[in-house]
């Protein structure tokens, strides 16, 4: 066995030294979560495509519901989903014990189950797609369930989804861009008038007759004309 240099030694007593100011640095980025923070914001982009566009949603109203405060501990926060609208469940007691990963990839399908839950519930936050923009203001820390409650005047449906304030960067104003679950197709181009004319009502096929008719009248008033001067 080869003996341990004194660099070796200096090496190890460095990261000795430095693995509790990392501990600490991940604790502290941890805990800067504002729970006394009551401005946050969620801001949905509501469209649906068709014919390579966008068209904008409206008339449907979208849901929030808090699944679970935001709460500290020791080593960070997490959410309390025994003290959000869904406590005493099987869905807030698995949340509670996911990881961010492990939520990111449950998180459709513990959403639809939650929404099919709440849909006895009074919403904590509701608001009305508008140009396909829905926004909630004034939210605290916490995870949320957000859901379509009313249908959408263009037919397009969006699949409930959660999302957490802040969100992974510490942002309080955060945004999403939901898939619609079913896209109605794209509204028809309005039709091209054909020409400049009104619209009275009038059928277009007795003109060429009229036409014809008038040209032979005029013809014979002329011959008419002529046999009478013929006759002076």
């Amino acid at each position: 066995m080869r003996p341990v240099t004194a660099k070796q030694k200096i090496a190890v007593l460095l990261l000795a030294l430095l693995l509790p100011v990392i501990a600490a640095a991940r604790v502290y980025a941890a805990q800067t979560i504002d729970l006394g923070r009551d401005d946050g914001t969620i801001s949905l982009d509501m469209v649906f495509y068709g014919r390579g566009e966008e068209y904008p949603m409206s008339g449907g109203e979208m849901s929030l519901y808090l699944v679970g405060p935001a709460a500290l501990t020791d080593s960070g926060y997490y959410f309390d989903t025994e003290n959000g609208r869904f406590a005493g469940t099987e869905e807030a007691k698995k949340i509670s014990a996911m990881d961010s990963d492990e939520l990111s990839r449950n998180n459709a399908e513990l959403a639809r189950t939650l929404t099919e839950k709440a849909s006895t519930m009074k919403a904590d936050r509701t608001a009305v797609i508008s140009d396909g923009k829905v926004t909630f203001k004034g939210l605290k820390p916490g995870l949320y369930l957000i859901a379509m409650t009313k249908a959408d005047d263009t037919g397009a449906t969006i699949t409930p989804f959660m999302m957490s304030l802040p969100d992974e960067n510490g942002s309080y104003d955060i945004s999403a861009r939901p898939k619609p679950e079913i896209e109605p197709p794209a509204p028809e181009p309005p039709e091209e008038p054909e020409d400049d004319i009104p619209k009275t009502g009038q059928l277009w096929w007795p003109v060429p007759v009229i036409t014809a008719l008038g040209a032979l009248l005029i013809a014979a008033g002329v011959t008419l004309r002529r046999r009478g001067s013929n006759t002076l």
